[in-house]
């Protein structure tokens, strides 16, 4: 039985099993923060997700600590089938120990606050197979589950991949060890969520626990809860609490390209301008070769939404061709722009509009791209300031868009057609793209 499995069962059963557990009631719920850009919908393949925490917040931290041992954890679980891979978070005890001081009376930590622990950073929306899991327990103050809470908090801290933010790790073991210890007995929930289907809209989204629920409105200022309307609102007390943000991106292809300047296919490119300069800007099989293998890595990078594959591709192949040109008399602009004459082939032969439709704005861009003056010097790397005006001449040609804007009204099975379509035909985009650059 996978943890998560295991998580999904316990919580799906009876509660009647924590006899230690109290009647507290739970709520989850969005609330909004008046400085937080408009709610966004993460569209799959179209947009990033970064989860982190807020805010974790005890009410009676100092007490927990006498006689209990507290612990919020994270689960965040991504992919279908072999594929798939468990994204644990632990707060544990050390940690709200640290933040009260060695020597904190037993009633000191009320309304003790931890904020801002990122779980993912710029994690890709692939639009099925996420699922989400948070809690806050406490365990009675036994060696054992000290034992065992101070290798999860150990295990937990940072390692991670693409998309992993710090203080996550990927631990197979260390599921299973918390699955064990949050189905323990003597382990009290204060609270618990597992959703199939977190990535609703981005914003903050409060988990909570109350002995007498929670009235009145709600909302978010600097990261911390606020109870009340107007002047008259006070920061939410007395009340365990999580407070969880879903922060959306559309792009990684920022204007200077700092989002991706530490994946493996930049490094790629930068090998690929090393080969021109040294060839003079003269045609290079071995800065070919290169290419091949970057239009590879882009799109076999975890890292990416299929959009900004398109996106990228068009961005180093405009950079490539600037570079190349500036050798000559003149930089790059209005000059002969072959692989627009292979796009334009391409899209009177495409398999559909749409295809059609995406093969002519990425065409468009590329125009745009080249026909901008190059400000770096000749023979000289492309500088982040030179990336930035390729990138937003390549935007400036805006892809269309085949999805309704209302999308998640649609019925699932409707949803799941129009975009299976939609990406099916940035897929084949791609493909004439990534042809007519190596031609």
């Amino acid at each position: 039985m996978t943890a998560l499995k295991g998580i999904a069962e316990w919580i799906s059963g009876t509660w009647d099993g924590f006899q230690t557990r109290p009647r507290l009631r739970q709520i989850y719920t969005r609330v909004a923060a008046p400085d937080e850009p408009a709610a966004k919908s993460f569209i799959p393949e179209r947009s990033y997700v970064t989860i982190r925490i807020r805010e974790l917040r005890l009410a009676e931290a100092g007490a927990l600590l006498n006689d209990y041992l507290p612990m919020c954890t994270c689960f965040l679980r991504e992919g279908l089938g072999d594929a798939a891979r468990t994204m644990p978070f632990v707060i544990g005890a050390e940690m709200i120990r640290s933040g009260l001081g060695a020597n904190a009376p037993r009633d000191a930590g009320r309304n003790l606050a931890i904020h801002d622990m990122e779980l993912v950073r710029r994690l890709p929306v692939r639009g099925q197979g996420l699922t989400l899991y948070s809690s806050l327990c406490r365990f009675k103050d036994d060696s054992v589950a000290r034992g065992l809470l101070g290798f999860a908090a150990e295990a937990a801290k940072a390692v991670g991949g693409e998309g992993v933010a710090a203080p996550v790790r990927m631990a197979g073991d260390l599921t299973g060890k918390l699955q064990t210890l949050l189905g323990s007995g003597g382990v009290e929930t204060r609270f618990a969520r597992l959703d199939g289907d977190p990535l609703r809209q981005s914003g903050h989204y409060l988990l909570a626990a109350s002995s007498e629920g929670i009235n009145g409105a709600l909302s978010v200022r600097d990261g911390i809860v606020y109870q009340g309307d107007g002047a008259g609102a006070k920061p939410l007390e007395n009340v365990d609490y999580l407070l969880l943000e879903f922060a959306h991106l559309e792009t990684l292809a920022s204007e200077d390209l700092a989002f991706v300047s530490h994946l493996p296919f930049h490094n790629r490119y930068e090998q690929i301008e090393q080969e021109i300069i040294k060839s003079q800007g003269q045609r290079s099989p071995v800065a070919d070769d290169l290419m091949i293998k970057l239009h590879q890595e882009i799109y076999a990078s975890p890292a990416l939404v299929a959009r900004d594959r398109f996106e990228l591709s068009k961005i180093y192949l405009a950079a490539r061709q600037k570079l190349e040109s500036s050798f000559k008399h003149q930089f790059a602009a209005g000059e002969k722009f072959d692989v627009g004459t292979i796009l334009w082939e391409r899209e009177r032969k495409a398999s559909s509009p749409k295809v059609g439709r995406l093969i002519a704005a990425a065409r468009g861009g590329l125009s745009q791209a080249l026909k901008t003056e190059r400000k770096a010097s000749a023979g000289a790397p492309t500088t982040m300031q030179e990336f930035s005006a390729i990138a937003a001449a390549v935007r400036s040609a805006r892809l269309p868009e085949d999805l309704p804007d209302n999308l998640y009204d649609l019925p699932e099975a409707d949803r799941a057609n129009k975009l299976q379509a939609a990406n099916e035909a940035l897929e084949a985009a791609s493909l004439a793209l990534t042809r007519a650059a190596l031609h």
